[in-house]
Order: C-alpha cells, then structure tokens, then sequence
C-alpha cells in the first residue's frame, strides 16, 4: 500500500462503515439487434441436451441437465448450437440461443468484481424521446457467444445484453440509458463515492492519522451511484476525508 501525507486539513471526516449495497450501473448506448448469447452450465457436472439445433424454446423451457440439475432458458430463441454431451466446468457454454428482438449492451466489470452476480443480473431501459423506463426480458452475455458472463472487450471491460421485449417500440441507432442491477451485497464496507478519487477497480483516499492526513491506496468494488464498497485498504471505523483527495487543494500525498 503507497501511503503519502497530505499536507492540507481535508474536509469534514467521516467513518468507515459496513452495510447493505445493491450494485448498480447506468449506461447511456445505442438500440441494437441482439446477439446470440450462451447458456452456460451453473455447476461443474455432466450436461445432457434436452433440444436441438434450430429448435425454437420459449421463456422457461427445460434445455437440458447439468448434474441431474434443469437447465432453464431465460428468454426464448432458437437454438442456434449446442454442446454435446459432457462433462463440463461451472460457466461452460452449452448452447447458444438467438432471441428475436433488440437489445442495448452494458459494462457490467464493476459489478463483477464484487461477489458473484452471474445469473443474478436483472435492468430497466429508457429510450430517449420513447419507450420506458420499460423492463428488461432478460440481461444476458454480449459477444460471440463463447463468454458465460459478457463479452470482454479490448480494455478488459465486461459487456453484457438487455433483451428488449418484442413489443417495445424501439428502432436501430436510437439512443438508450440501461441501468443494470445485481444482487445485493451485505455487510460490505463502505463510502460515500464523494470520498473516493477513482472508480475502476483502485483508488485513493484521505485516511485521518492523528491531527493529519495520509493518502491511501484502496482496491473498489461495485457502487449504487452513492456509495461504493471498499475491498481493501480501509478498515472499519477509519476516519477519511469526506471529499476526494484530487478534489482538496493542497491534499495530495507530499
């Protein structure tokens, strides 16, 4: 951990504490046609395919078994391919399903970094000058198909899909903001996002040591928009300064 000493008084102190987080994203894109997504095994286990190629599934459907276990589909399409069977690790694809309407992608990486949120992914839409805040039929991975969370694209972010539904009155190349939400994170160490400087994956922040400041490294998790939850670097119960470090005249690390 690089710690400085900052050489200003900060703003206001306040406490390091735990509580509950629902991680949530907003993103503002465009309104595209869906991609084919992957069902993925949940659990590591022997696959056995319920379907067939080109077969058409609805919402629901048993696809198959993973370890005795039903494969369901999350949205309906048609079986564009499919896995033989195998035995297969937890998050291997074993089919693709093509859904038959439009769609808007999400960078989803922040809240991937905190807990598991696969299969717990859920989103609203806004068309701008349209449809919404309309639910989403599903968030499912974006990409070739091959990914079990999202495409990754060449920064190393991780994309995801909302499935329009059918009926929403939405054309290609119109504007979208999507909000995705993941399960909620309890017991999380938190802050306000006000109070850090950085927000994928690192960060820093303005520790109180006795009558000063030090400037400290903190890995982030996901946020809500309003606080964000500190993976490591803080404990509970430490003092740092309400406003940024980057935002304080004279605070950074001397």
């Amino acid at each position: 951990m690089a710690d400085g000493v900052a050489t200003t008084e900060p703003a206001e102190a306040i406490e390091v504490s735990r509580g509950r987080l629902v991680p949530t994203v907003s993103s503002t894109s465009t309104v595209l046609v869906s991609q084919p997504f992957a069902i993925a095994a949940p659990r590591h286990g022997m696959f056995h395919g319920g379907v067939a190629d080109g077969e058409y599934v609805a919402a629901g459907d048993v696809l198959g078994t993973v370890d005795g276990e039903p494969l369901t589909a999350v949205a309906d399409g048609v079986v564009e391919s499919l896995a033989p069977d195998n035995d297969v690790a937890v998050g291997y694809p074993v089919m693709l399903l093509r859904y038959g309407g439009m769609s808007s992608q999400v960078d989803v990486s922040a809240l991937l970094r905190t807990g598991d949120a696969r299969g717990g992914l859920s989103g609203r839409f806004q068309v701008t000058g349209g449809q919404g805040p309309t639910d989403c039929v599903a968030v499912v991975p974006a990409g070739d198909g091959t990914a079990a969370e999202g495409a990754v694209d060449a920064s190393g972010a991780t994309v995801v899909q909302c499935l329009f539904p059918k009926d929403a009155a939405v054309s290609s190349g119109q504007s979208v903001v999507t909000v995705v939400t993941a399960p909620a994170v309890e017991d999380a160490l938190l802050l306000p996002v006000s109070a850090v400087a950085g927000r994928a994956g690192r960060g820093q922040v303005l520790r109180k040591d006795g009558d000063g400041y030090v400037l400290v490294d903190v890995s982030l998790g996901a946020s809500d928009g309003t606080s964000i939850i500190i993976l490591d670097g803080l404990a509970e119960g430490d003092m740092v300064s309400s406003v940024a470090p980057n935002l304080i005249a004279g605070g950074e690390a001397s």
